[in-house]
């Protein structure tokens, strides 16, 4: 039997003028600090409030995001037993794309994509904050097999209680 569905917050939901209350820009090659509600000419940092939001309306306490792209499947694991954040959310997206790259992934990468993937490093480790090098040393990480779709476009559900989908691009809405 499937557990109940629940609405999640609209900060994780795909972005809908009519429900959301601002737009927001999480770009998951850079930590959660630099979360953003995007205006047509500012963009203003997320509260400690507006993060610690509950991530539903009813008592969440795991959730299970699933994300596929190509030859790759993640699952990102979300748990908090006081009942999970938005911050929680946004922090275990991160995380599970901050990982490293095994060598099995690694040789998954199709040929015509790895040159877009390293391009994507290089640029990761020159805007990622800390020392670039340090970050450069690290290697390849799950965000650069994103290339550049790195944007968190919100999470959907296709049925009624069953995990979520981490839906990522490029940033839709001009610059």
């Amino acid at each position: 039997m499937k557990p109940p569905a629940f609405d999640l917050h609209w900060q994780l939901l795909p972005y809908n003028p009519s429900r959301s209350k601002r737009l927001l820009r999480f770009d998951m090659a850079l930590p959660v600090e630099y979360i953003r509600f995007q205006g047509s000419s500012y963009r203003t940092k997320l509260s400690d409030a507006d993060l610690d939001k509950p991530a539903a309306d009813g008592q969440l306490t795991k959730m299970q995001i699933d994300f596929e792209l190509g030859p790759f499947e993640w699952e990102v694991h979300v748990k908090n037993s006081t009942g999970i954040t938005c911050r929680d959310v946004f922090e275990a997206i991160y995380e599970t794309f901050n990982e490293q790259l095994t060598r099995y992934e690694i040789k998954q990468i199709p040929p015509h994509q790895r040159k877009e993937c390293e391009e994507a490093f290089r640029l990761r480790c020159q805007v990622t904050p800390g020392l670039p090098e340090v970050e450069f040393r690290q290697g390849l990480k799950r965000v650069d097999v994103l290339r550049h779709g790195t944007i968190f476009l919100g999470l959907t559900q296709p049925k009624s209680g069953s995990d979520w989908i981490l839906n990522l691009g490029k940033w839709p809405y001009g610059s």
